[in-house]
């Protein structure tokens, strides 16, 4: 079986202890498989990566205590913020539902609730617009009734048949 001299550490080793390299002449690579990780190892703790099994055993470590999410934090108060200036524009509107008279509450939360525009000439959705400045969802408002899903639901089909 054909051996080759390790680059690093100078000593002969047979040719299954080096690792596939397409641009050498032999096509292996010049250190050994246990060079090489050594190498690499030195090189990742150089730039403050630490190996998986230091990593695994930080992190299942009863005593280590990691940083909660921000970003999950934020995305819930927006959310709730998002559900809080809803509410506060349906009950600006009427409250409820102008077809069908379901009014806001327990029973139909605010996600049942869809502001429709009644002339053609929207600029954007109000959905789109609900965590922008009250000034301009004020505008986009202004054109806009409150209808529950169904009702909504039925006005456009009846608008896209006509």
């Amino acid at each position: 079986m054909p051996h080759k001299r390790c680059s690093k550490c100078k000593t002969i080793k047979n040719i299954n202890e080096f690792g596939y390299n397409p641009n050498t002449k032999d096509k292996l690579q010049s250190n050994c498989r246990e060079c090489h990780r050594i190498t690499n190892t030195n090189y990742r703790r150089s730039k403050g990566i630490i190996p998986r099994e230091e990593y695994l055993l930080k992190v299942l470590n009863p005593q280590y205590t990691h940083r909660p999410r921000r970003k999950r934090n934020r995305n819930i108060s927006r959310i709730d913020n998002w559900r809080m200036r809803k509410t506060e524009y349906i009950n600006i509107l009427g409250g409820g539902c102008i077809r069908c008279g379901i009014q806001l509450s327990e029973q139909w939360p605010v996600v049942c609730f869809e502001f429709h525009h009644s002339n053609k000439n929207k600029e954007m959705e109000i959905t789109q617009l609900m965590l922008s400045s009250k000034e301009k969802v004020s505008k986009e408002l202004i054109k806009c009734v409150i209808l529950c899903a169904n009702c909504h639901r039925i006005i456009n089909l009846n608008n896209n048949f006509t």
